[in-house]
């Protein structure tokens, strides 16, 4: 399986890291921009070498990797001194070893039982990034709550609230669209996708989305709402069926693929072919860069 190292440090030039012979890639943010951090990860999304290593200094790195991702932070002044002055470096960040974050990336909602297999999904893939991914590197909340009803100033803060929306899924079989919006934008690492890309995204699989009023508090399991009660929100109501028989991979979807890779072949960005197929361009990596097929015909090595 494909993977990725990341690790963050305070000591960029630090040369003991103990990386098992993978491929190394270094961005160092005092003496690079982001268009060399841009260059970096379409080599390394592009690379055929199955484990590689990203070493930088970028407390704040949230980029797509068609990878699976292990992250780490390692500080070298706090490695090298703590047991001399322990209590003279409790200012210091720690070193956290590494974690694996555990994405579902198939996104299929099932046949039976969908309420519950939507909320797993929603559930593993939110707090893997939030408090896995989030506790080594920063996430900008308010990037990603943007252009949602979520007023969150800080990560706990923004978990309290999406707490509300998974007790609503299991009480009313809804999700509400500033969730959805969450969640797209921490399982694509797209903190720039926007609203009308993430409707078209989910609306493959449920159906559109409407407004709700709701004394949700009026209820048996003893669930207290804050945020959503007698509010007006958006949201999708979970049909028990699926919206498709053939699900997200029906004849459209599969001809939008198809376009995607004849102009990229042609050597057309992927943000205008994203654009132009209405399918996220995180997502449309995802698809493009996984598949082996793909990757040959595109000449990506």
């Amino acid at each position: 399986m494909r993977s990725i190292r990341l690790i963050l440090t305070n000591d960029i030039n630090y040369n003991d890291f103990k990386i098992d012979g993978m491929k190394k890639y270094i961005f160092d943010k005092n003496n690079s921009d982001e268009k060399e951090l841009k260059r970096i990860i379409i080599d390394i999304n592009k690379s055929d070498d199955e484990h590689v290593c990203l070493i930088t200094n970028k407390e704040d790195l949230f980029e797509f990797f068609n990878r699976n991702i292990e992250c780490e932070y390692f500080n070298s002044l706090a490695s090298d001194l703590e047991n001399k002055f322990s209590e003279s470096f409790n200012s210091y960040k720690n070193s956290i070893p590494k974690k694996e974050i555990k994405l579902n990336t198939d996104l299929y909602f099932g046949r039976d039982d969908r309420c519950k297999k939507v909320g797993d999904i929603f559930y593993t893939n939110i707090f893997e990034i939030l408090d896995g991914y989030g506790s080594i590197f920063n996430i900008d909340i308010e990037r990603l709550i943007k252009g949602t009803t979520y007023k969150a100033n800080t990560k706990e803060e923004l978990k309290d609230l999406i707490a509300e929306d998974f007790n609503l899924i299991s009480y009313k079989r809804i999700v509400t669209s500033r969730l959805a919006i969450v969640f797209y934008r921490l399982t694509y690492f797209d903190l720039n996708a926007s609203k009308v890309s993430i409707g078209r995204f989910f609306s493959r699989d449920f159906d559109k989305s409407e407004s709700f009023n709701i004394n949700l508090n009026r209820n048996p399991d003893g669930w207290f709402f804050t945020d959503l009660n007698n509010k007006i929100f958006r949201g999708y109501k979970i049909s028990p069926k699926l919206k498709y028989n053939k699900t997200r991979t029906d004849d459209l979807f599969d001809l939008k693929i198809k376009i995607a890779r004849k102009l990229l072949s042609s050597g057309v960005k992927i943000k205008i072919v994203a654009e132009s197929i209405e399918i996220g361009e995180e997502e449309l990596k995802g698809i493009i860069y996984k598949e082996p097929s793909y990757r040959s015909k595109l000449g990506l090595k």
